[in-house]
């Protein structure tokens, strides 16, 4: 009866330990982040907005057996508007990542960048380049199966043209599925 009682408290203890954010056992391949993406230039802003919306999602095929890293196929996507004025950028590359509670990466894409000033008579201008991105996040949440949420933050160096620097610094939310 004693032994039952004690099997039970330490069934009960891991359970809490789990659901308080202990770190799982394997991180699940797919993850999506939604946030914000802060232009740093004006030009960028008059076209989209001081703050437009970014998505990402990426998807692991390569998990290093000695050091936590993870390299994965990534998708990422940024739309704005204001007034008249429109920003989209859609990117399609790799990244790697360490997959440690608190994580670091760098990520390499072919980006395709579509914009319109606002208060502008004038086409919308287009250019397609190499970019690179930096990030970093703190998993604060890990639930059992693998599933992950972490806060991340991320600076995007994308190539100017047109007078448009369309590099920019971004939060999310990063939830691995």
């Amino acid at each position: 009866m004693i032994l039952s009682n004690t099997v039970v408290r330490l069934l009960a203890a891991s359970a809490l330990a789990l659901a308080a954010g202990a770190p799982a056992a394997a991180d699940l391949p797919v993850s999506v982040q939604l946030g914000a993406q802060f232009p740093s230039q004006n030009n960028a802003q008059n076209a989209g907005g001081d703050a437009q919306t970014d998505f990402g999602l990426n998807y692991d095929f390569i998990r290093a057996p000695v050091v936590p890293v993870q390299v994965s196929f990534a998708f990422d996507l940024a739309q704005g508007t204001h007034g008249s004025g429109m920003f989209d950028e859609y990117g399609l590359g790799a990244a790697a990542r360490l997959t440690t509670p608190i994580y670091a990466g760098a990520g390499i894409s072919l980006y395709n960048v579509n914009a319109r000033y606002a208060f502008v008579n004038a086409a919308n201008i287009t250019s397609t380049g190499i970019g690179e991105s930096i990030f970093v996040g703190d998993r604060f949440l890990s639930l059992p199966g693998g599933l992950n949420f972490s806060l991340q933050a991320t600076y995007k160096q994308l190539p100017s043209f047109a007078g448009l620097n369309p590099s920019s610094f971004g939060a999310g939310l990063r939830v691995q599925l």
